[in-house]
């Protein structure tokens, strides 16, 4: 039965698919910096085709300039790597290697190059037409081109961030999707994420077609809402039942000491397969916390790091016939923390649900990732923040923060929001279940209180989102009991 629900595809998916066989374009990129020694960097761009378009060139050009410094150079970049199947589906079931499913490959084109001069606003660039006409959320997509680009301040030493997962990635019609689009800093450097519009040229976004938006690039169900984690990169939402190809960017700023130091464009693509079910839920909240407290579903700070961080959650699918196993292998929380110790159970023998107890001997402020497989079929992956108690969020490095206080939590029937060192015209609550669907909205013209109603809505773990006069203020969580 699970055979079966994995392998037959509905045909509007393949249909959709199909349309991209002679398809001319790429799907996917990336720049990454990794320091060598003095002036001396390697520089590398990551191409991401489909299995069934043209072939990629031997060597790319890149352009590199500065206006501070009056530099303007273009620079060829070999194919030294490639090409790789990238998936996070079993290979042999793309179109790479004879199966159904889209298939994608990477490309490395990587030089060493010495910086000219010490120059703050370097900016690199690639761009290439044109984009896939099977793509479904821009306006005319085949008259659009793909361009990805970094920012760069060569007066200080600086390696790029290390994403948790490829630019391309899968998901299930109708089901709960979660993907951690962002990384972690290998210089420590605090890391800031953003949704943003693919781009044709620097000036020109491409637009998206109606309905869709940078804060909802992508089909949902009705009812539900997509939430995105500027601190750690993390997506949530609940894809529709709809075939789609989606292509969007993240934007990755690396900032040190309160400035800003660099900021990567990376161009990415979802395609949603149809696999019947599959809800796989985040959990909401990390649990039997030692040397340590949460701060929302997916940061966590720790008291001393003297002392180890130790911490469970569990991870739930619905779908009674499903195995959920831990992927030690894709994730990078052992990377980060080569010491780590990850114990894997099923509690009461049930396969659908996996319980991780960690414990990190030595915490030290980073992102890292948790790669969850269903069936060894499907992986989703989700992004977590821990950082030392009473240190700057990364998200707060731009803007004073803003206090907020929330009284009862855990809420009975209602509980109050209270701005402590602002005032707003008007304030407005979005609740989230921890799927992503939008379960109530409040607003009040009170300049800096909010007194929240739960109403009916049963016990559990919500996510909210607290704005004023339009703007973000505070995000977190709220237990009703």
């Amino acid at each position: 039965m699970m055979n079966d629900r994995i392998f037959t595809l509905v045909a509007a998916f393949i249909l959709l698919a199909s349309s991209a066989i002679n398809a001319s374009h790429l799907s996917g990129a990336e720049f990454h910096f990794e320091h060598v020694s003095g002036n001396d960097y390697i520089i590398s761009l990551a191409l991401y085709r489909d299995c069934n378009g043209i072939n990629v060139p031997s060597t790319v050009s890149v352009q590199m300039e500065s206006l501070n410094c009056a530099i303007n150079n273009n620079l060829t970049f070999p194919l030294t790597s490639g090409p790789t199947v990238v998936t996070s589906i079993p290979v042999a079931q793309t179109t790479c290697l004879g199966g159904v499913i889209q298939g994608y490959e990477e490309y490395i084109y990587s030089d060493t190059v010495t910086f000219p001069a010490s120059c703050t606003d370097w900016h690199f660039s690639y761009g290439s037409c044109c984009r896939n006409a099977a793509v479904t959320n821009l306006v005319n997509p085949s008259s659009a081109g793909l361009l990805v680009e970094s920012t760069f301040n060569s007066g200080v030493v600086n390696n790029a961030p290390i994403y948790f997962i490829d630019p391309i990635f899968y998901g299930s019609m109708g089901a709960n999707f979660s993907v951690a689009l962002g990384g972690f800093d290998p210089d420590g450097d605090q890391l800031v994420f953003s949704l943003a519009a693919p781009l044709d040229d620097p000036s020109a976004p491409i637009p998206f077609v109606a309905g869709l938006s940078t804060a909802q690039p992508l089909e949902i169900l009705p009812g539900t809402a997509v939430s995105f984690s500027a601190t750690t990169g993390q997506l949530n939402c609940v894809l529709s039942t709809a075939p789609q190809i989606v292509v969007f960017d993240v934007l990755v700023e690396e900032w040190r000491n309160g400035q800003k130091i660099a900021t990567h464009r990376r161009s990415l693509q979802i395609l949603p397969i149809n696999l019947g079910g599959g809800q796989m839920l985040a959990p909401p909240i990390v649990n039997n916390l030692s040397n340590g407290s949460i701060v929302d579903a997916y940061t966590m700070e720790y008291t001393s790091a003297a002392q180890p961080f130790s911490f469970s959650m569990l991870f739930n699918d619905q779908d009674m016939g499903d195995v959920l196993t831990y992927n030690a292998a894709y994730s990078t929380l052992e990377t980060v923390f080569p010491n780590a110790q990850v114990t894997s159970t099923n509690p009461n023998g049930n396969l659908n649900d996996l319980e991780l107890s960690i414990q990190i001997p030595n915490p030290s402020p980073s992102l890292f990732s948790i790669i969850i497989e269903e069936n060894n079929y499907l992986q989703q992956s989700f992004s977590y923040e821990i950082r030392a108690a009473n240190t700057t969020n990364v998200h707060s490095v731009e803007t004073k923060p803003v206090a907020v206080r929330i009284y009862p939590n855990p809420v009975a029937q209602t509980t109050t929001f209270e701005v402590r060192n602002a005032v707003y015209e008007t304030l407005e609550l979005t609740v989230f279940g921890m799927t992503g669907q939008l379960v109530s909205t409040q607003t009040t013209s009170s300049n800096h209180v909010l007194e929240f109603n739960r109403g009916d809505l049963p016990a559990g773990i919500y996510s909210f989102q607290l704005r004023g006069d339009a703007v973000l203020v505070n995000t977190g969580l709220l237990q009703l009991k």
